[in-house]
């Protein structure tokens, strides 16, 4: 069936309609509308040393898997770095994993924020 002719216009193959999201984002954001999104992780990732990185790869993927919502640093920045990204991310569990052995704290520490903290050598 040809939809054009039957709203007066000509004989045509084809015809489409498109509303870009941004547009679509303005009119909600016009009469008020806030969409839900959730930005935060479950678990992030700190790794310490480049012999972590593939053991921190695996244990995302496995992670990610099952539902959470998981992030890893792949920049090879420090440690400091990676706990402010975790802080951005609003992280709800923070696993430290290294290379080699170091003082465990398999502990849960409270934080502020709530976060649950684990590292693992």
């Amino acid at each position: 069936m040809a939809w054009l002719p039957t709203f007066g216009g000509p004989e045509t193959a084809g015809f489409g309609f498109g509303l870009g999201v941004e547009r679509l984002l303005l009119i909600l954001e016009k009469q008020g509308v806030s969409l839900p999104i959730e930005n935060a992780l479950d678990v992030y990732i700190a790794v310490l040393g480049e012999g972590a990185n593939l053991k921190a790869l695996e244990l995302v993927q496995a992670l990610r898997q099952q539902g959470f919502k998981a992030e890893r640093d792949y920049l090879n920045r420090k440690l400091k770095a990676q706990f402010k990204s975790a802080d951005v991310f609003a992280a709800k569990t923070l696993i430290t994993l290294g290379e080699r052995s170091r003082k465990r704290t398999s502990d849960s520490q409270e934080q502020p924020n709530s976060r649950r903290s684990s590292s693992f050598t």
